[in-house]
């Protein structure tokens, strides 16, 4: 049983030593990660161009320049 408890003590130890780079390697990946998946900051600050917005007036919902197929593709009275 002594033999048992000499091998979890130096296991454990090793783990100990171990356990500072693992550490440093699980930030160095976080921080990967939220790079890759954050993106550039000039495409997360600015909303998208063609997106229904709030007008002024109330809550209705407002195209502000219509819709691409609506401006491009109707037939001209």
């Amino acid at each position: 049983m002594s033999e048992v408890f000499e091998n979890l003590t130096e296991d454990f130890a090793n783990l100990t030593e171990d356990l500072p780079k693992l550490t440093e390697v699980f930030r160095n990946l976080t921080e990967r990660i939220f790079q890759v998946t954050e993106g550039p900051k000039s495409l997360t600050e600015h909303p998208p161009v063609n997106v229904r917005t709030p007008t002024k007036k109330g809550n209705k919902m407002s195209e502000p320049l219509g819709k691409l197929s609506e401006r491009f593709f109707t037939p001209q009275k």
